[in-house]
């Protein structure tokens, strides 16, 4: 943060074309602001709030600045616009002022949030606490941690990719696109009675279970056990050790069941519902600093990071190693932790990063709501095609991911996994039958990756039609980090109708919904991307033609970069926006385990993970290591603190 004011205006008369090439000092920055910027944002009105003349510029602004340059989205057309060098020198001070210390003189963590469980993450826990079977599906059926790859032929059972539950609950509320967000993940009363009865069915379902574990316990009585029992227990279920305070309270549980007359069994089940309501089991808890430092940043405590650990690639419970170091306090040694990501990476447990966070990252959950014209595109409901352009999509996350390719094949792949019902939606023939997926050789660069998939194109359609726009508007959020804002107010739709013969295309009746400047802005950075995948029908299907007009995939970025078809679309990710594409991913993926939206003051680790990252030939482990790694994942502050 630094004062621009009535210096920066006379600064800015002197010129700025003959600025060395060395760092830049405050006044030559102070000038390029004054000349390209100020006139919009200064004044007493500045055009989004966003003034550049006030006495301090805060950090958030100076994030917009380094996007909105970096995107090359400001200044607008019609004003003096910077040199490629200018616009370099704005940007590298604005990440230098993002990666200076600010809370209390250390580097910010970000806010902290309390996380509920997930319904997801619940049920995982409870199998997990009471060590019951869980039924494998998908990767875990086929999986072998020891080979880590995947076969090339699979045969998927008919309730794979299915969530696997013990008792039923009430669909989560979803956040900046996931389900793990702190701020969606309330507690309201009826949910707090679901739980109450959830925890009854939990040790009804258990009754096995709990009966060896007490039959095990160590103890002459069988108060003794049960005493015994729900001191592991608790400790487990809590994730943290446990007070003996805290275990007499939950024993008076058992005592007071027991004087009412239940078997000891029953007894214990009474306690243990004690502590499956208790906000530490619900909850992963993380308890603010000291009390007389409201600004107090922190690292973790081992037992923390092993929750935050546990719960990011597993979505369930810390297993008895990672309660073993944290108790050893070993967890927080960077090499440690970096071992024990790679071997919970390793795990077949980690098929829920392709069932939770893929299928949220992609979008692909809004599969179930997905219903082509049954006329125009029947060959979707020849079998469960939606469910099965699901699984294609997490089979080649979880190959990506247990084979530890490239991240970059995400973009661009020659390989997929299909079944003969997704390989016709395809119009290739990789043989086998029904139930049978085979990993093949794509036949051209028009497929492969996430971009191209059909479930991806199916989710980003209308019913009758393609959708340029809601293609377009996917790549920006999904692929490049650069989400377009909400359309304004009166903006219009294009009707949701099939191409008439003679009728105008979706491309001419979006040319026509541009010509209103309050729209152009948005779509020409959304268009262009999309008419790329106008190849593709609703349902994924290669076209030549939409309607009678050859269809027109070209498209034309506001810089003036141009590319035809999905294979230039995935040449020009990987070579102008790839390192926005690896940032983009690394944000999502920050989201999805830090429960809260990626912010300016991430911006120093993201970009420190992203070089990282491509030291590392972009490899999928090295991408998970450096965000469990980061000073976000590793610290926390006080809920009161915030950002200088």
């Amino acid at each position: 943060m630094w004062p621009l004011g009535l210096a920066a205006l006379l600064l800015a008369l002197s010129g700025v074309e003959g600025l060395a090439q060395e760092k830049p000092s405050e006044k030559d920055i102070q000038a390029l602001l004054a000349r390209f910027c100020v006139d919009c944002h200064g004044g007493a009105k500045p055009k989004a709030d966003l003034n550049l003349e006030a006495s301090v510029v805060p950090r958030r602004t100076w994030k917009k600045i380094h996007d909105m340059l970096h995107a090359d989205e400001m200044p607008p057309p019609e004003k003096p616009r910077p040199t490629p060098a200018e616009r370099e020198r704005i940007t590298d001070w604005a990440r230098d002022v993002l990666a200076r210390p600010s809370i209390g003189g250390r580097r910010d963590p970000g806010p902290a949030v309390i996380r509920r469980l997930n319904r997801i993450e619940y049920n995982n826990t409870v199998f997990d606490l009471f060590r019951v079977f869980k039924r494998p599906r998908g990767q875990n059926i086929y999986y072998d941690p020891a080979k880590g790859g995947m076969p090339d032929t699979l045969r998927i059972r008919p309730d794979s990719y299915q969530p696997t539950v013990m008792v039923s609950l009430p669909t989560d509320d979803v956040a900046h696109g996931y389900s793990t967000i702190g701020e969606a993940l309330s507690l309201p009363p009826f949910l707090l009675e679901r739980y109450l009865r959830a925890a009854a069915e939990v040790t009804d379902k258990c009754r096995d279970a709990l009966q060896g574990m007490f039959d095990k316990a160590k103890g002459a009585s069988d108060g003794d056990k049960a005493r015994a029992l729900l001191a592991s227990l608790a400790a487990r279920a809590w994730r943290r050790p446990v007070a003996p305070a805290e275990v007499d309270r939950l024993f008076g549980f058992f005592e007071q069941a027991a004087r009412d007359g239940e078997t000891p069994l029953n007894a214990v089940k009474v306690a243990v519902q004690a502590i499956l309501v208790a906000p530490d089991f619900l909850y992963k808890v993380e308890k603010d600093g000291p009390d007389d430092d409201p600004r107090a940043v922190r690292p973790l405590r081992d037992y923390e990071l092993a929750t935050r650990l546990s719960y990011f690639l597993w979505s369930s419970m810390p297993d008895d190693e990672l309660f073993r170091l944290a108790a050893d306090g070993k967890l927080r040694d960077p090499a440690v932790l970096e071992a024990q990501a790679r071997r919970l990476l390793r795990s077949a447990k980690s098929i829920e990063l392709a069932d939770v966070f893929a299928m949220q990252w992609l979008k692909l959950e809004a599969l179930d709501a997905v219903m082509p014209d049954p006329v125009l595109f029947p060959a979707f409901y020849i079998g469960d095609t939606s469910k099965a352009m699901r699984i294609e999509a997490a089979l080649f996350f979880e190959t990506v991911m247990a084979e530890d390719r490239s991240i970059l094949e995400f973009i661009d792949a020659d390989w997929s996994y299909l079944n003969p019902l997704l390989a016709r939606v395809y119009g290739i023939s990789p043989g086998g039958t029904k139930g049978d997926w085979k990993r093949i050789t794509l036949p051209d660069k028009n497929r492969g990756g996430v971009i191209t998939l059909a479930g991806v194109l199916a989710v980003t359609s209308s019913a009758t039609r393609s959708n340029p726009v809601k293609r377009g508007t996917w790549l920006l959020e999904t692929i490049l980090g650069a989400p377009p804002p909400p359309p304004i107010a009166g903006a219009g739709t294009i009707p949701d109708e099939p191409t008439a013969a003679d009728g105008p295309s979706v491309r001419q009746k979006l040319e026509r919904h541009r010509a209103d400047p309050r729209c152009a802005s948005c779509h020409k950075r959304i268009d262009p991307l999309g008419f790329a995948l106008e190849n593709y029908d609703p349902i994924g299907v290669w076209r030549e033609k939409d309607g009678i007009a050859p269809v027109d995939a070209l498209g034309t970025l506001p810089d003036g970069t141009t590319f035809n078809g999905p294979a230039e679309l995935k040449r020009l990710i990987l070579t102008k926006y790839k390192s926005d594409f690896v940032r983009c991913l690394t944000e999502h993926l920050m989201t999805y385990a830090l429960g809260r939206k990626v912010d300016y003051y991430d911006d120093p680790s993201v970009r420190e993970i992203v070089r990282e990252v491509e030291k590392d030939g972009y490899r999928f482990s090295r991408l998970i290591v450096e965000i469990v790694k980061s000073y976000p994942f590793r610290h926390r502050r006080n809920r009161e603190a915030h950002d200088e």
